[in-house]
């Protein structure tokens, strides 16, 4: 198993979360027109996506290596 340096953990994290979404095709809907748009994933459209918060049960602002490891 490859080892992640702490570099690469904090340049991971300075990843916006829809950013990595679209790269990696994961399928969400754009909701909402203004200046700053939300988002539903397409398979759990209970989870709620805006700005670097997520929203399901909870809301927690994450950076991108710990919505992941959700």
């Amino acid at each position: 198993m490859t080892r992640v340096t702490t570099d690469e953990i904090n340049q991971a994290k300075q990843v916006r979360l829809i950013d990595f979404i679209d790269a990696n095709g994961i399928d969400v809907k754009q909701e909402g027109k203004r200046a700053e748009p939300y988002y539903r994933l397409g398979d759990h459209d209970s989870l709620v996506i805006k700005g670097e918060k997520f929203f399901g049960i909870v809301v927690k602002k994450v950076d991108l290596v710990r919505f992941v490891l959700l």
